[in-house]
């Protein structure tokens, strides 16, 4: 009888478990093309600089590249932790990698988020690809609207 139970029991278990999925995320990259008519390349260079420096708050975040003349800027963003540490595994993060080129009266910038490995339906995954894709899409969104205003040079 101990035996039928035990069996019940690890079948209940193992049904359980079974709805977990251990995902891989693609690293598929998202661009825009922004145009501002009568802006320069170094006007633009200076909004798109500005940018990354206000949106990377986090040290986990690195700007790894300027360079003014080339209108290229580029760095690695946090977008967040998938997992925590454990006893078992270090902590898990997701990144992705922004490039913005700058030129006269255009603006281009491509979001690449790195593939990165959760699990579905575990109360221990903080982030997902769902998550991921929001939250490139607002960068995307957050880089278009900051680099339509126009600069005050009163202050």
């Amino acid at each position: 009888m101990s035996r039928i139970i035990a069996f019940i029991f690890l079948v209940l278990l193992m049904q359980g478990c079974s709805s977990f999925e251990v995902v891989t995320t693609k690293s598929i990259p998202v661009e825009k093309v922004i145009y501002i008519k009568g802006e320069a390349q170094n006007s633009l260079f200076v909004k798109a600089n500005n940018w990354m420096v206000n949106n990377f708050k986090n040290a986990k975040s690195v700007v790894q590249f300027t360079d003014k003349e080339s209108g290229n800027v580029s760095g690695r963003y946090l977008l967040g932790m998938v997992m925590p540490a454990s006893d078992y595994a270090p902590a898990s993060y997701a990144y992705a990698i922004i490039n913005i080129k700058v030129k006269d009266g255009a603006a281009k910038i491509s979001i690449t988020p790195e593939s990165f490995v959760y699990v579905k339906n575990n109360m221990f995954t903080y982030y997902t690809e769902e998550q991921s894709q929001k939250d490139v899409n607002s960068l995307i969104d957050s880089f278009s609207t900051s680099i339509k205003i126009a600069e005050d040079n009163n202050w």
